[in-house]
């Protein structure tokens, strides 16, 4: 009788919602969870606000916009 050693443990299995991509590390020491959002009709600084609600909908998280502000990058090349 042979064993195929390829299947994966059930622990090692992990359900993404359809809303989310995630990358997983080779070596397993990092994972990067991208939640893929509604376009929302309002102003970029608005629509973050919107966003990072819904992100946390449902965690029993809370969330304050403690300071907000624009970024620039410098010249890039």
């Amino acid at each position: 009788m042979s064993t195929n050693t390829n299947i994966p443990r059930p622990s090692n299995l992990r359900q993404i919602p359809d809303n989310q991509e995630v990358y997983l590390d080779p070596n397993g020491f990092t994972s990067i969870v991208f939640d893929i959002l509604e376009r929302v009709e309002k102003t970029d600084a608005e629509a973050l606000k919107v966003h990072v609600q819904e992100i946390g909908e449902g965690t029993g998280d809370g969330t304050t916009v403690l300071v907000q502000g624009e970024g620039r990058l410098g010249k890039m090349g």
